[in-house]
């Protein structure tokens, strides 16, 4: 099977699972797919806890800082989101607070439905907040990862939305 087809085929049962654990854990896994084939990345760990255990990375992956790559940090937090909405405000903010409190300035948000809202409360307004404070959170949905076709396909995915999210300090197409 074509990595296009196993990816369309795991696209496809997102919304299989009994609850919402298992609806992220089916976009985590469809993310270990399209991390675990594209050239340059590499899956670090899942599903890792703080020493506290007080908050859990869904992925960590590495890259080996290909130009076309837009990640400064060499290890870079994935947050799956598979909910019925779009991601909202307070996700954002908590995704913001895992990358600060790992030391880094670069995530990567794969929220399904998009961004919530509009105005100071929007998902928008607060990538645009942590923007301002050094912190990089590039969002991939559902729809961008459905576009894909080859793994190599990644890595510009990914350049196209840091462009996006530097020229307009936010995302004009989500």
């Amino acid at each position: 099977m074509t990595f296009a087809a196993r990816l369309q085929f795991a696209l496809s049962q997102l919304d299989q699972a009994p609850n919402t654990t298992g609806k992220g854990m089916r976009l985590q896994k469809v993310m270990e797919l399209v991390i675990s084939a594209a050239p340059g990345f590499t899956l670090v760990d899942r599903n890792k806890l703080d020493m506290p255990k007080s908050a859990e990375i869904d992925l960590w992956i590495s890259h080996d800082r290909r130009p076309v790559i837009p990640f400064i940090d060499p290890l870079v937090p994935i947050e799956c989101k598979n909910e019925n909405g779009k991601a909202s405000a307070s996700q954002i903010r908590d995704f913001a607070g895992k990358i600060q409190a790992t030391g880094g300035s670069d995530g990567l948000l794969v929220a399904r439905k998009g961004l919530s809202g509009e105005g100071l409360e929007s998902a928008h307004n607060a990538i645009h907040g942590f923007l301002n404070n050094g912190i990089r959170i590039l969002v991939l949905t559902g729809n961008d990862l459905s576009k894909m076709r080859k793994p190599s396909d990644f890595a510009p995915l990914l350049k196209e939305r840091y462009v996006e999210l530097r020229l307009n300090r936010t995302y004009v197409t989500l």
